[in-house]
């Protein structure tokens, strides 16, 4: 009997959990702490956490929904978005976060062929002051958020 496989499914949730086990064991040497206490360790575990349970729910899926194969990979658009978070992740400290997240913003929305300019400059200006709200001004992560000269640092 032969069974019916979601390609795609297995495939990505396979894929969520690879990079759920490299986020745990990245994430090791950082004190978790309680939620009481958070230690820079604890969020990235929740986080991780979260991702391997739905990869586990995705490739369990894969194995009982419809079948489906593997298309053609938008190679561009994948890269796209890896270079977005590659570039926030090297922008933040130097550049804070007000210009990475720009970045970030700018060349993901390159990936969706159906993107405005006027679009992703909306999403932009409305994804710097959430983040400015957020983590900024409430949460006062210790980020920069203006680069250092703008802000005599």
């Amino acid at each position: 009997m032969a069974k019916n496989i979601n390609v795609r499914d297995v495939t990505a949730g396979l894929l969520l959990l690879v990079l759920t086990a490299c986020g745990l064991y990245l994430n090791l040497d950082h004190t978790v702490g309680t939620a009481s206490r958070m230690g820079p360790g604890y969020m990235p575990l929740v986080v991780f956490l979260a991702l391997g349970g739905l990869g586990a729910a995705v490739l369990i899926t894969g194995f009982f929904g419809e079948p489906a194969a593997i298309e053609d990979i938008a190679w561009r658009k994948v890269a796209l978005i890896v270079a977005s978070l590659v570039a926030f992740g090297l922008l933040l400290e130097d550049l804070g976060m007000a210009v990475a997240t720009i970045v970030l913003v700018v060349l993901s929305g390159l990936a969706d062929s159906d993107q405005t300019p006027k679009g992703i400059a909306a999403l932009t200006v409305a994804l710097v002051a959430i983040c400015w709200v957020v983590f900024a001004w409430g949460l006062r992560i210790n980020v920069p958020f203006l680069p250092p000269f703008l802000t005599n640092g």
